[in-house]
């Protein structure tokens, strides 16, 4: 038996609470765009039981992404997003400065765009004309957010510009709302010495899907736009597991102005599952008590866990 076939049986053991994951040769795009092994040690570190229904892993340094290839019934046969995202986050010191500059296009999947499944950069494009009439219009929106991921180098965070972490954001609520979450994120890791945290798309069921279609690329792939966002924030303490649980909507009136109070938008992870269809805490030992209680209060911080000048600059309620 061959090294590569014994670390894929390895994998599929690691993963076999959560079902059987697809696997495929990496190519040399790929590789150059940041895709790694899904090996054993790089699944349980960014993923210890939380997130279940493996589709499609991508695995990245920094993040591994469940990406969904299930074929719809109607044109367009694929929604262009992942089921979620899973990353590790640990705290940092000493605190980070000004972060890597972004890379100006996005990164995609090669056999994965080649299949008509995973977008490419093309299909968040849209001309200076369409922008300046739709100020607050959707973006490609991180799962695992740039600045966090950064802790562990500065090409794990370059790597988050693929588009198999992204889903269509509106700029106001993921620069606004959703950066609060994200901040909020970074300080609990600061605080408490390590997070893990899921994020994926929430679509309304039994209701048509909203699509994303470039004006300047009419060719590229349409991605679903989804009604809202939801995160599962995780962290352990002598054994025992805590987590929140988060469904935003992508709109919403009170995203006018800041403050943004995150645990507004609690929910339990059972609810989560009931929205999304995904499987999550499977592999935590109490993970079926954790899943049906909903979070009463936000972890407290303190403006010194905050490390992001960005977030730094954040107004919250709950400091």
């Amino acid at each position: 038996m061959s090294l590569r076939h014994i670390r894929i049986l390895c994998v599929i053991a690691v993963a076999a609470a959560f079902g059987s994951p697809a696997f495929a040769e990496l190519s040399e795009a790929d590789k150059k765009n940041g895709i790694v092994e899904c090996t054993p040690a790089l699944l349980s570190e960014h993923n210890p039981g939380l997130a279940g229904k493996p589709d499609r892993l991508v695995c990245f340094e920094g993040y591994v992404s469940n990406f969904n290839t299930q074929e719809r019934a109607k044109k367009p046969k694929y929604l262009g997003v992942p089921h979620w995202v899973v990353h590790h986050i640990k705290r940092i010191s000493p605190r980070l400065g000004k972060g890597v500059d972004r890379p100006g296009d996005w990164s995609t999947v090669s056999d994965l765009a080649k299949q008509g499944i995973a977008p490419t950069d093309k299909s968040y494009a849209f001309s200076k004309a369409f922008q300046n009439a739709h100020k607050n219009w959707y973006e490609r929106g991180h799962l695992a957010q740039k600045y966090l991921t950064e802790r562990l180098g500065q090409k794990a965070a370059v790597d988050t510009h693929n588009v198999v972490n992204a889903v269509p954001q509106l700029s106001q609520f993921n620069a606004q709302p959703w950066l609060t979450l994200e901040c909020m994120t970074g300080a609990w890791a600061n605080k408490h010495g390590e997070v893990w945290v899921v994020a994926g798309p929430v679509f309304k069921k039994n209701r048509p899907v909203t699509w994303l279609r470039s004006d300047k690329n009419k060719k590229a792939m349409p991605v679903a736009i989804p009604a809202g966002i939801f995160k599962i924030v995780a962290r352990k303490q002598n054994d025992q597991w805590e987590v929140l649980g988060f469904v935003y909507p992508q709109r919403h009136k009170t995203y006018a102005k800041g403050p943004y109070d995150p645990a507004v938008w609690f929910k339990s992870v059972a609810e989560i599952e009931r929205m999304t269809g995904n499987q999550f805490l499977a592999g935590i030992p109490t993970g079926a008590a954790l899943k049906a209680k909903e979070a009463e209060k936000l972890w407290p911080v303190a403006k010194a866990d905050f490390d992001d000048p960005a977030c730094k600059a954040q107004k919250t309620d709950v400091l």
